[in-house]
């Protein structure tokens, strides 16, 4: 984030004034590891699952970035 504020703030319009940036605060980064195994079936259909695919999956299966 610090290299974007940097590049903008060098930017300027087409008339030669500087941008007004303004800083919007960034929450902290938020993890958790899941199990399928532990999930409903509305929270596993629900998960990082294109619309179509979660038909063609089952609990316990592996998923995109999975070893």
């Amino acid at each position: 984030m610090e290299e974007n504020y940097r590049i903008l703030s060098a930017a300027r319009d087409e008339t030669g004034k500087p941008f007004r940036i303004v800083r919007v605060p960034v929450p902290d980064l938020m993890t958790a590891t899941v199990s399928y195994d532990s999930l409903s079936r509305l929270e596993f259909d629900a998960l990082d699952t294109p619309r179509g695919v979660a038909d063609q999956r089952s609990i316990g299966s592996r998923t995109r970035g999975d070893p």
